[in-house]
């Protein structure tokens, strides 16, 4: 996933809300790791001459997916020859973001609140328009990156669909996102998925660790095979949950977490609210973000575990105990309300300590 970072000459970069903390952008990587599949049924397409305007990068967050389109629209913009800023001046314009013939489309800093936009406006998209009208020379592509299209608001999303009704030539579209299924079923139509899995041990240690390198100079570091393999274990194959668990010290998170679910139908409020103040101060955005992802994800793998039987003997026996057949669906509701009102909670900036206490007291009544 991630490699060495390519040299820019641009100025200081503005916070961008597709990067994650002082660790590479994915625009700045050279070289893919893991995805064999995906890259070559993309390659084979663009060698046949019949490349599909829109492809939908869909798969769990952090895995690659934005690499990877950098790493497409790098081929395909290189193709452009010298003369209409292809060959290998290609690459560097695309890490400086300057390339006239990519349009990259993601939520933005505002400099008046100093925040990210909470969605995609539809201005954003509107800036097809004139990117779509410029002349380029003949068999020059354009490509258009869209991270993530599940940041799309309601009227974003239309406009896309109109740009992809009737899409322009010579421009690929390339949509990353991690949850396709809440995609407008006619932008999922007109788009061709390419499904992106976990990474698996080598491919993930080296984007691991490669990644850790190219931080910020000052910061550097490699991790263990042992600790290694044990992230890519609670990560799940993501390298970018791998990156905050390691960053934000996710580990000890997932203890406190374990102890406070462990204690259910209890709750031990001292300790419930110690932690839901730790992870809610202000600036705490990131360490927000994995504990809520951290809790929703232990909710989601004690309910599989009841249902289907495997697991850890810890998580068979607490979920044994935790869930009866009969509340199973209560446990998956409690998912699914607590996935929204995260939601809700970034997007408004609502009381992110009331929504920690408020998911744990709702377990503790399920529990019962």
């Amino acid at each position: 996933m991630v490699r060495p970072v390519v040299e820019i000459d641009g100025p200081d970069e503005l916070p961008e809300a597709d990067r994650l903390a002082d660790f590479p952008h994915p625009r700045h990587t050279v070289e893919l790791f893991g995805h064999e599949s995906p890259w070559q049924d993309f390659q084979d397409a663009a060698q046949s001459g019949r490349l599909h305007h829109a492809w939908l990068l869909s798969g769990p967050a952090g895995i690659g997916k934005a690499t990877f389109a950098y790493q497409a629209a790098r081929m395909l913009l290189a193709e452009g020859g010298a003369g209409d800023l292809g060959g290998e001046q290609a690459a560097r314009l695309i890490a400086n973001r300057s390339h006239p013939r990519l349009l990259v489309i993601r939520r933005f800093h505002d400099p008046k609140t100093k925040k990210f936009t909470t969605t995609i406006p539809v201005d954003e998209v509107r800036k097809l328009r004139p990117f779509v009208g410029k002349t380029a020379e003949a068999g020059s592509w354009r490509v258009v990156v869209i991270d993530s299209a599940n940041d799309l608001n309601n009227a974003a999303a239309n406009a896309l669909l109109k740009v992809l009704e009737e899409p322009p030539r010579q421009t690929v579209f390339l949509l990353v996102t991690p949850q396709p299924g809440r995609l407008l079923a006619t932008i999922r139509s007109r788009c061709r998925t390419l499904a992106f899995e976990p990474l698996k041990s080598g491919a993930f240690s080296k984007a691991l660790n490669q990644a850790l390198l190219a931080r910020e100079e000052g910061v550097q570091t490699t991790l263990s095979p042992d600790r290694t393999m044990h992230l890519e274990q609670i990560a799940q194959g993501s390298v970018g949950r791998a990156l905050v668990l390691a960053d934000q010290d996710g580990e000890a998170l997932i203890k406190r977490i374990d102890g406070l679910m462990a204690s259910l139908p209890n709750i031990n409020w001292p300790d419930l609210r110690t932690f839901a103040e730790d992870v809610s101060r202000p600036g705490q955005d990131q360490k927000f973000q994995l504990a809520t992802d951290l809790i929703l994800q232990r909710i989601v793998t004690l309910t599989k575990t009841q249902v289907t039987g495997v697991g850890s003997n810890d998580d068979i026996a607490l979920a044994s105990r935790l869930i009866s057949s009969g509340t199973v669906a209560s446990w998956a509701e409690l998912w699914e309300r607590g996935v929204r009102e995260r939601a809700e909670t970034l997007s408004l900036n609502l009381d992110r300590k009331s929504l920690i206490l408020s998911i744990f007291s709702r377990l503790a009544k399920a529990a019962s």
